[in-house]
């Protein structure tokens, strides 16, 4: 019989026989390995983790030097290396998010807001343009049930991404940040790490986060995902008022948390990498048209963009107008500032064709 297995059938035996069995019972003799435990070891294996593995004491994780977790490498199916047309930025808006149980949150007071703003210092700049607009959220049924006015979530999209002149737009759900309690008892304590945890003053905690990403100009979602995972936390924590800070991130749920927010960044880039950059017609003259992008989405003068125009399609008992895209043409970018460019058509009877509020592509 090894150390270990001798140590956990004393421990049963105990249990199980009482305080009067105490008196007169004697733990069996066995060697110990030739080697010296550690005084953690003792403990690891009660809290139901591998002997040798010491857990924090003050719940932080050092997050500095070798054992750093490496960010893996994001394949992507259109990066800008295979062609400029790729390179463009494009707009992203960060929405407030919505909370499924604000139970289970209490202790994070302004979580739907602070996390969304800080998914988006995870967002690659390179590749998009980041704007927050957490003081925006859409409305949902518990709106409409308290007597607001609520649009088709699909026209909240369109009129949003209009407002804030980006192309997408992110929403998403605090799903889970819900807390297991199990019960203690003998073989609870001997079956189950997590109770053993819980007399230690460990809980385990769970977070869950869906995230959507819409088209603006459709308000159509284009991806959707749910990023899970649980962590031990102190039960003590739990009491406390949370704000998502740096120093809170170096601890376990922390650092799980910083986890879900890469995943979710990563997971941007190949549902978007594809979709070609698009603007709009703002204005229109006899030589070309203004777009609303320039040298903040990469824009600059010799860039060839196509030019598409807004066919209306007649949708019967439809409450909003829709329109089609119809290719056109092509536009050379003359000039270019940072969030305007101008471009010429490439035959001169163009601009009898062409609104504002038609479409360029870079494809």
């Amino acid at each position: 019989m090894n150390y270990l297995s001798a140590l956990t059938s004393s421990i049963l035996f105990l249990a199980i026989s009482g305080c009067s069995t105490i008196r007169s019972f004697e733990l069996p003799s066995f060697e110990l390995p030739s080697f010296e435990l550690p005084k953690s070891d003792l403990n690891a294996f009660l809290d139901g983790d591998l002997p040798g593995e010491v857990e924090a004491v003050d719940d932080v994780v050092d997050q500095e030097g070798d054992n750093a977790a490496k960010r893996r490498v994001i394949k992507q199916q259109c990066p800008p290396e295979a062609d400029p047309k790729y390179s463009y930025r494009r707009g992203i808006a960060l929405l407030a998010f919505d909370i499924r149980n604000r139970r289970d949150s209490v202790d994070f007071s302004d979580i739907e807001r602070q996390y969304p703003e800080i998914l988006g210092g995870f967002i690659d700049q390179e590749r998009f343009i980041v704007k927050p607009a957490t003081h925006l959220r859409l409305l949902n049924e518990i709106d409409r049930r308290s007597g607001a006015w609520v649009e088709p979530k699909s026209q909240q999209i369109k009129q949003l991404a209009d407002e804030l002149g980006v192309q997408f737009i992110v929403t998403g759900m605090i799903e889970d940040m819900s807390i297991e309690d199990p019960s203690i008892g003998v073989m609870r304590l001997v079956m189950d790490s997590a109770a053993r945890k819980k007399i230690m003053g460990k809980v385990i905690r769970h977070l869950a986060v869906s995230m959507n990403v819409y088209d603006g100009g459709t308000g159509v979602v284009i991806k959707r995902q749910t990023f899970a995972d649980k962590a031990y936390v102190n039960v003590d924590a739990l009491k406390q008022r949370k704000s998502l800070s740096q120093e809170y991130f170096r601890s376990h749920y922390g650092t799980l948390m910083t986890e879900i927010l890469k995943q979710q960044s990563d997971f941007i880039i190949p549902a978007l990498d594809c979709i070609p950059m698009q603007a709009k017609i703002v204005a229109v003259d006899d030589m070309g048209v203004t777009v609303d992008v320039g040298t903040e989405s990469l824009v600059v003068p010799g860039d060839k963009l196509q030019l598409f125009r807004r066919v209306a399609i007649d949708w019967r008992d439809s409450p909003e107008k829709r329109y089609r895209l119809e290719r056109y043409g092509v536009i050379t970018v003359s000039r270019s500032s940072l969030l305007t460019a101008h471009g010429y058509f490439d035959f001169e009877d163009m601009a009898s064709g062409v609104n504002p509020g038609d479409i360029v592509q870079a494809w």
